[in-house]
Formats: C-alpha cells, structure tokens, sequence
C-alpha cells in the first residue's frame, strides 16, 4: 500500500482497521498528549449512539435509498429480560442486516435528510454525479507513514472540484460553527483531505462544510474556509505527523510534563473579571 490509492466500496469498519494516520489522530496528538493518541489507536472504540446517529446522518443525506436498508429501530425493551427476549429475537429474524438506531436518532436523521434537500444551494453539491465515502490511502513521503482519508463526498459543481463534508451540529451559526472548527480541528481535516486527493493527482480543489442542526428545524449552512485556515491546519498536521513518527520510534508515548506546572485563569476569565 505504499503509492497513493483511491477506493470505493471499502466499509467504514475496514477503513477503522486500517493502521494509518488519520486527520482524527492527528487532531489527538495536536490537542492531547502521546498516551491519548497511544489509547486512540490501540484501544476498541465501541458503536457509541453518536457514532451511530453521525453514521446514520451520513447515509440519510448521501443515499437515502440505502438508509431503511441498512437502519431499523429495534425493541425498546432490554433483550436481557424474559419478557423481551422473544420480541428481540423476532426484530433479528426480521432485520439480520439491519443496525439498530433509537427512534430519536432515526426521526433526526430523516429530518436532516429532508432539511437539505430543501435547501437547494445544499443540493447542489449533493446531487448528481460524484463519489461518496472513498478511501484514500498513501505513504508520507517526509515521515514513511502509512496515511489515510475518508471525505464525505468528491464532487464536481460550477467547474470545480469540490470535497463536501457533512457536519451536524447543535448551531449552524458562523460564531458557533467557527469554534467547533478550532475546537475539533476541522480545519486540520479540511487540509488533510485535500492534501489526500493531491497525492491522487494533484489539481486545484476547494473544500466544503455542509453543516446541519441536529435538532429542529434543522437548520443548514455552508462553510469553506479561508486559506490561512486551510494553511494553518495544514502546518498543525505536519507537526503532528512528525511526532507521531518519532512515538513509533522510540516507542515512548508520554503524557503530560511530570513537573508541577502554574496555572493562571483563562483570559477569557480574566477579561470577564475586568468587566465586573
């Protein structure tokens, strides 16, 4: 898997098992410590009701022809009971394929689904020809690591090619969405795709956030960050790519210093104690 490789039809439990970097662990190594991104790569990571609900959001808005194939709510009693035993036992035998979602999760997906669709400048990055959930894998040349990146969606709109990501959020506002940016490290991602597709062939590409309310009325906006933003990212993943390289090496993964550290309040605290 050493040159550059894009496929389709890869599931997301094999894209989890690949042994990659990725603009996740990146983001960890960037925020968090070595033993974080140590624990992230390392440990199970369980189907969590928000990955679920994310991962059912995703197929709702990009094939909704697929999401009551693949999704069905189930009982909602415990299959650990007696009385529930057999009604879960029937919900299997009717939906083997299927992947259980709470029935709030299953009404937000369809909701968000709906949402977009009436928006139509949304829609324009949505429908129509594109690819959806490929897999882009290749080798760092600097480092020697094994990378990898799942966009959304590659499209082409207005004679440009275009990566979408789908990002659903408590506020779609510009103040709102422009902290969970710096605080998830989207603009990292953002980079990190791009810079993916470049190593398929390089050309010139723009990114997009598609970002939907999970609450009603579900709420859209669209977002595409400044090229400083994309820049910084960008520098954010070299450093942290670097790191993770010379983990791999000395096969240490440390945690926070050792040393007794001083602590001031936060300036916004300090700003708000200046006001009082």
């Amino acid at each position: 898997m050493s040159e550059a490789m894009i496929r389709r039809g890869v599931s997301m439990g094999e894209y989890l098992a690949l042994d990659a970097a990725s603009a996740s662990l990146l983001h960890v190594l960037a925020t968090q410590t070595p033993m974080h991104a140590y624990a992230y790569m390392t440990e199970p990571r369980e189907d969590t009701r928000a990955l679920i609900r994310g991962e059912a959001t995703h197929y709702a808005i990009l094939e909704p022809e697929l999401f009551d194939l693949r999704y069905a709510e189930p009982p909602q009693g415990d299959a650990r009971t007696v009385a529930c035993k057999a009604e879960w036992a029937a919900w299997k035998i009717a939906y083997p394929e299927s992947v259980g979602i709470k029935h709030d999760d299953y009404v937000a997906a369809k909701g968000m689904n709906i949402a977009v669709r009436a928006h139509p400048e949304a829609m324009r990055f949505i429908a129509g020809a594109g690819m959806n959930e490929v897999t882009v894998t290749w080798t760092d040349e600097e480092t020697g690591e094994l990378c990898k990146a799942r966009p959304d969606r590659v499209a082409g709109v207005g004679g440009r090619t275009w990566i979408v990501d789908i990002k659903t959020c408590r506020s779609a506002s510009a103040f709102m969405f422009s902290r969970a940016v710096a605080d998830y490290g989207y603009h990292q991602k953002a980079a990190w795709y791009l810079d993916a597709l470049d190593r398929i062939e390089k050309r010139p590409r723009r990114f997009l956030f598609l970002a939907v309310e999970s609450e009603p009325p579900h709420a859209v906006a669209l977002y595409e960050l400044t090229d400083e933003a994309i820049e910084q990212g960008r520098r954010e993943n070299r450093v942290a790519l670097a790191l993770l390289a010379e983990c791999k090496r000395t096969k240490t993964w440390p945690g926070y210093s050792t040393e007794i550290q001083y602590l001031d309040l936060p300036r916004w605290k300090q700003k708000e104690m200046e006001n009082a």
